[in-house]
């Protein structure tokens, strides 16, 4: 039984090392955002396609970028895209939204509650 307090124990403190790592990360993602804000605003006001620095090319790239959809989003996006085929049928779009995501599998997962 000690021995299964000793790996809890560690899955704890791992848990919180985890966590730690997650919020530093976060904060380390938002400040490069900041900074590659200042470097394109450089670029933009000098009008300038981009630079060298060193043996490093500093060019803005335009790419597209599309955001999340939310569940009910999707399904409505679905039934809006069947009504204008013709499609009448409400359910039929939660049945294509589920069959577009993985099968569901089985698997244990090991809970620690604190008490």
């Amino acid at each position: 039984m000690s021995e299964i307090k000793v790996v809890i124990d560690e899955i704890k403190e791992i848990d919180v090392e985890l966590k730690r790592l997650q919020e530093h990360t976060k904060k380390l993602k938002n400040h490069k955002k900041k900074l590659e804000g200042v470097v394109q605003k450089y670029l933009e006001e000098n009008s300038t396609p981009g630079f060298r620095y060193g043996n490093t090319a500093v060019v803005i790239e335009k790419s597209k970028v599309r955001k999340r959809k939310v569940k009910k989003d999707k399904i409505d996006d679905i039934n809006n895209l069947l009504e204008k085929s013709g499609i009448y049928n409400k359910e039929l779009a939660q049945k294509i939204l589920s069959e577009t995501q993985g099968v569901p599998t089985e698997s244990n997962k090991l809970k620690i509650v604190k008490q």
